[in-house]
C-alpha cells in the first residue's frame, strides 16, 4: 500500500554546508527488506552581499578615507528583511 507522507526538517541556524538531517525508517519498505532512511543534506547558496565564516555572516563594505576620519552611517539589509543602521 502507497501513502504520502511530509516529513518537517527544521534546519538549525547556523547549520554548516553540508550538514546532515537524518530521519530513520522513513524511506520506502519492502517486505523483505528494513526500511531505509531518508537523510537531508544543507546546500549553501551564494549570496551577493553575505559570505559566511562559520555560523557567522560577513560583509565587506569599502569606505572613504573621509568617512574612517569622520564617521560613516549605512544600513545593511538582513536576509530576514530587517535593517540594522551602521553609525561610527
Amino acid at each position: 500500500m502507497q501513502e504520502k507522507k511530509v516529513l518537517e526538517c527544521k534546519i538549525d541556524k547556523g547549520a554548516p554546508d553540508a550538514e546532515k538531517y537524518i530521519f530513520h525508517g522513513e524511506a520506502d519498505e519492502h517486505l523483505k527488506k528494513e526500511a531505509g532512511d531518508v537523510v537531508f543534506i544543507v546546500s549553501q547558496e551564494k549570496h551577493k552581499l553575505f559570505k559566511r565564516r562559520g555560523a557567522d555572516l560577513l560583509i565587506t563594505k569599502e569606505i572613504s578615507v573621509m568617512e574612517s576620519i569622520c564617521g560613516v552611517n549605512f544600513v545593511i539589509d538582513f536576509l530576514d528583511g530587517t535593517k540594522f543602521n551602521v553609525v561610527s
